[in-house]
């Protein structure tokens, strides 16, 4: 048998060996890899032997296999309590969404603008023809900025509930080659706007420019501008502006602890990063995570050997395991 065939026949052999019941391949796989590595810090980097490798094995091996049966956490659905809200004080804002009748299919987009006291100023829709709901976004917000330049707006909230369009917004190193000259145009309108901030909201704080874009989809002509609401509009309008709630299921905050076989971990809420603690083990600042990301869906909080706590969004494997443990070393 040569070194090929000896290597593929261990890391298929599945055996349970041990106390602890591991499987041998995985037993044989960070035994090869721990060898190795030790292989080269005694020649490269003139560290001592170490007489006690098997034991350094067994130990990645069976912390290995412990974190692959990690109980990853399923973070509850709440209710939660939605409205429009109102601008800062002198400040007004513009709500806008785009809709696609199918994606692609026809599509509209609409928006409104109101006073820091949620009065009506001006709205819009308008048939955007056959695209995708993604564009119909981005042709709504820049009609929507269009219009607030036109009325001299120079303090402006923009609200829209595509989180993807809103970072685009936000980052000028994001590009989108696709729609680039459709996001460089809305760029550019922001530019022009003195004071203005854009934000993602949820759909339920959206109603009224959701209710113009469909409207913008079935309409015959190019643009319309609403200087009053429209009736088909006038409940949803009087809705936001008498701050009604709408109720929305969503996950809960993570915040409390993780549960997993290494033990319970804490989170605490920071600016920029999340801090993760075990009551028996070092506090980590976690700087490789989006915060907003532990609001929702199912975590897994894992030690790896190289004694740093990691979060991450998604259901849990053992692919996930090495990916991460590949970056830690």
């Amino acid at each position: 048998m040569n070194l090929q065939d000896w290597l593929k026949f261990n890391c298929k052999v599945n055996i349970k060996s041990g106390s602890m019941g591991i499987p041998w391949n995985v037993i044989f796989a960070f035994g090869v890899w721990t060898i190795w590595q030790h292989r080269n810090r005694v020649v490269f980097q003139n560290h001592s032997p170490n007489y006690d490798i098997h034991a350094e094995v067994i130990h990645r091996t069976t912390e290995f296999v412990f974190c692959a049966q990690v109980i990853a956490y399923k973070s509850p659905r709440v209710e939660r309590s939605i409205r429009w809200e109102r601008s800062y004080c002198n400040w007004f804002k513009l709500n806008t969404d785009g809709s696609a009748l199918g994606n692609p299919g026809t599509a509209g987009g609409g928006g409104i603008l109101r006073s820091d006291s949620g009065l009506w100023i001006q709205a819009f829709s308008r048939s955007i023809g056959k695209t995708t709901s993604f564009l119909a976004e981005l042709w709504a917000l820049r009609d929507g900025l269009i219009m607030c330049l036109n009325l001299r707006i120079s303090a402006l909230e923009v609200d829209i509930d595509a989180q993807a369009i809103v970072e685009l917004m936000n980052n000028d190193n994001t590009s989108n080659a696709t729609n680039s000259s459709l996001v460089a145009d809305c760029r550019l309108l922001i530019s022009q706007v003195p004071q203005i901030k854009v934000s993602h909201c949820y759909r339920e704080a959206n109603a009224c420019a959701d209710a113009l874009a469909r409207i913008g989809s079935l309409q015959d002509l190019d643009m319309l501008y609403y200087d009053s609401p429209p009736s088909n509009l006038l409940e949803f309008y009087l809705a936001d502006l008498y701050g009604l709630f709408h109720f929305r299921l969503s996950d809960s905050p993570l915040w409390g602890t993780f549960s997993s076989v290494k033990g319970f971990y804490n989170v605490e809420d920071h600016d920029d990063a999340k801090i993760v603690s075990r009551d028996d083990g070092p506090v980590e600042l976690l700087t490789k995570i989006v915060p907003e990301a532990l609001g929702a869906g199912i975590y897994t909080c894992l030690f790896l050997p190289s004694s740093r706590w990691w979060c991450f969004n998604g259901d849990f494997n053992v692919e996930s395991v090495t990916s991460l443990w590949g970056v830690n070393d």
